[in-house]
């Protein structure tokens, strides 16, 4: 009995903490505006989306990738830190790690399940157990659906062994995939009428 309680207690606990649990990326919550961003983290540098064509946001912000201690997540090298803002407000930030295999066969397979390993236990410690995959999900993807928030993770290996392998990890607001339908819509009607 009271091994059933002790189970249902840490369940119950985990739950609680996920759901409680605000998402954020370095301190720094979504809503939050650019220039604070900015101002917590002066590291990133920002620019129009659309000076690189891109419709998943209004303006983007990078981590300098000669700044080396910012590129560090989860005591790991990331090659790219990206932040999104949409109406002036932080909605979506990507961390990526791309690992090149230099024509050694599994190089950089295990580079990114090294990389997976050390990061998935964090977010799990942090975010309670990820949300169950649905019956024909790809197994590359583990994902936290929260209250405040979804976070994403996503292991890609090139289809010619030993080539590259990528890893991302990514933050944003609840509706993020809604707000992009919404920005894509026009564009995508426009592409129809062409047809």
């Amino acid at each position: 009995m009271n091994r059933i309680f002790a189970l249902a207690l840490l369940a119950w606990s985990t739950a609680t903490l996920a759901e409680s649990q605000v998402l954020d990326f370095r301190g720094t919550p979504f809503g939050t505006t650019e220039s604070d961003f900015v101002a917590k983290m002066p590291y990133f540098r920002c620019v129009d989306a659309a000076s690189r064509q891109l419709e998943q946001a209004d303006r983007i912000c990078e981590v300098d990738v000669n700044n080396s201690d910012a590129m560090i997540y989860a005591n790991r090298t990331a090659t790219k830190i990206e932040a999104h803002f949409i109406d002036g407000k932080f909605v979506h930030v990507e961390t990526k790690f791309i690992f090149q295999g230099n024509g050694k066969p599994l190089s950089s397979a295990l580079q990114m399940m090294e990389t997976q390993n050390a990061i998935l236990p964090i977010l799990i410690s942090r975010y309670g157990q990820p949300t169950p995959k649905q019956p024909g999900e790809s197994r590359d993807f583990t994902s936290w659906e929260l209250p405040s928030g979804r976070i994403l993770t996503y292991a890609y290996e090139s289809r010619i062994v030993g080539l590259s392998s990528s890893y991302m990890v990514s933050f944003s607001v609840p509706n993020y995939n809604q707000i992009l339908r919404e920005r894509q819509a026009p564009r995508l009607k426009k592409e129809s009428k062409g047809m």
